[in-house]
């Protein structure tokens, strides 16, 4: 995403309304203070009895205009800090790069995980990309190096430094009563804001971290840690459970008001939540199976070849004597088949030499012609959606687990006894297959037009 850099511009508009700040901000040189004051602030009572003192009083400390940025995003805190005089942002260390970089951090949180907004995600990227603004000569490079030299040292002793008393006494005293409650105000705002926006992008990400934790279940711990940081079989280190142990920890910040210090290790609350850890076991059980159906219901609007054949596999493996060897024939027939036509064999070696991978790998020579892809390069270009991007850990795994599946079913097509072991692993590698094709329809086509989209919608059903 490109940022563009600018000096000011007006409040960026969604939807023909302009969001406004999310507290009113004072503008020091303009009207003064007093008429954007919270109801209830009290003003430092006046040195100078019996005349007025403006804030243009020349008497005293002389402070320096405020920067000429303005931030043009959703950031509450943003606005407040780059008010203040430049004197004041020294002694905090505060330049307009970390203004801007907390502005874009909170409006990308804001924008991309409305849970209201019904744009397209394409449609907020690009509007993200058109309204939000660094601050003049401000690069993308200098930002990235300021940020890992600040979070080494500056960020953790800052993290630890403003929540004491002593530290916040001093910023009351450095920018003044009505600033510093602004300042206040501002931190709530925008923490609000960004858990309201985690907690709905957690709510959408469940079941791809179910489908991710399904997938990597088929795999042994030799593959996976190969593919990526996902352990070794230990629960803990599933996808979907550290999505809701981020959910129980946002919801304990809100019941906490908005607390940090609720995630101490000496108070009595994070002993609580540490010790009852069989509650988010207990949550994590109770969400595959809601979050099932709802990868069932995703690939039934998709495609109705899908939902005939997984329907197939599980009224046999339900009602027939034989269940277990019928489900296995009808999953590897709609492995093959999704395989098959979504891309042709020519689409995926062309993908293959486009992403820089060895076809020696992934191509099954066949005398003079061009060869064949093996089912793993199949079941990658599937994941990846024929889009050319960098590897990630997440479609490696759901690919290779594709085939891993595909494999073991083939075992179970010979299965004649329908015993509860036999069962039990036909449902682990169905569940496998609706979470890898939820995953490459939700995320693999993500970056796909609507025309290529549909074209695959349409081979999928003619196959």
């Amino acid at each position: 995403m490109s940022v563009r850099s600018s000096t000011h511009k007006r409040t960026p508009e969604i939807h023909g309304e302009s969001p406004g700040p999310l507290v009113q901000v004072a503008t020091p040189c303009s009207k003064g203070i007093t008429g954007h004051l919270p109801p209830g602030t009290r003003l430092p009572k006046s040195r100078h009895k019996g005349r007025h003192v403006s804030t243009d009083d020349k008497t005293g400390d002389k402070q320096e205009e405020p920067s000429s940025y303005r931030p043009s995003g959703r950031s509450a805190l943003a606005k407040v800090l780059a008010s203040l005089p430049p004197n004041q942002r020294r002694v905090l260390g505060i330049g307009d790069w970390a203004i801007g970089v907390l502005d874009a951090a909170v409006t990308v949180a804001v924008v991309l995980a409305s849970d209201v907004d019904d744009r397209p995600l394409t449609v907020r990227i690009e509007w993200l990309s058109e309204n939000l603004e660094f601050p003049v000569g401000v690069q993308a490079e200098d930002v990235l190096r300021s940020l890992q030299d600040a979070s080494d040292d500056t960020i953790p002793k800052l993290a630890k430094r403003i929540r004491t008393d002593a530290w916040k006494r001093f910023l009351r005293r450095l920018v003044g009563a009505a600033a510093y409650d602004r300042l206040v105000s501002a931190v709530y705002a925008d923490t609000a804001a960004v858990v309201s926006s985690v907690q709905a992008a957690v709510r959408v990400i469940q079941p791809l971290a179910l489908a991710i934790d399904t997938c990597a279940a088929t795999l042994s711990p030799e593959v996976l840690a190969k593919l990526g940081p996902f352990g070794h079989g230990d629960p803990t280190s599933s996808m979907l459970r550290m999505i809701l142990s981020l959910d129980s920890a946002l919801t304990r910040l809100i019941d906490m008001d908005f607390d940090p210090s609720t995630f101490d290790g000496d108070t009595d609350e994070a002993k609580d939540a540490t010790a009852d850890d069989t509650i988010l076991d207990e949550l994590v059980e109770a969400a595959r199976l809601v979050l099932s159906g709802e990868m069932r219901s995703v690939l039934e609007g998709v495609s109705d070849v899908l939902r005939r054949k997984l329907a197939g596999a599980v009224h046999a493996l339900e009602n027939s004597d034989d269940g277990v060897s019928q489900a296995a024939h009808s999953l590897v027939e709609l492995i093959d088949r999704l395989l098959r036509t979504g891309f042709t064999d020519a689409e995926v070696i062309e993908w293959l030499e486009a992403t820089g991978r060895r076809l020696k790998d992934f191509v099954i020579q066949e005398g003079p012609s061009a060869g064949r892809p093996t089912k793993r390069a199949q079941a990658l270009c599937f994941v990846y959606g024929g889009v050319v991007s960098e590897q990630s850990a997440f479609h490696e795994v759901v690919a290779y687990s594709l085939v891993e599946v595909r494999t073991n079913l083939q075992g179970l097509k010979h299965a004649d006894m329908n015993t509860p072991e036999e069962v039990g692993a036909l449902r682990s590698m169905m569940a496998a297959v609706e979470g890898a094709l939820t995953f490459a329809i939700q995320i693999g086509w993500m970056g796909l037009g609507p025309n290529t989209v549909d074209k695959l919608r349409e081979r999928l059903e003619a196959a």
